[in-house]
């Protein structure tokens, strides 16, 4: 798949939540954090809401994003 043809895959499935999450996967270093930081601030737009970035600024008067590198935490860090 191309970048657009992810990006719109990602905001179909967002904008139908009856469908299945979309899984990106691909090599290091190809944009996937990119793209899908791209498609959040996208939606953030589209709801006119401010776009946020981590678990620090939220807001539940924002749309953002929560980057979280599985492969960097550990299985307690999950545990809520």
């Amino acid at each position: 798949m191309t970048i657009n043809e992810i990006k719109k895959a990602i905001l179909y499935c967002f904008n139908n939540p009856s469908t299945l999450i979309p899984h990106v996967e691909s090599s290091p270093g190809i944009g996937k954090s990119d793209i899908v930081k791209e498609v959040a601030i996208e939606l953030a737009q589209q709801k006119n809401m401010e776009f946020y970035e981590g678990p620090e600024n939220f807001n539940e008067n924002k749309f953002g994003l929560i980057d979280m590198r599985l492969n960097q935490l550990d299985i307690s860090d999950l545990n809520a």
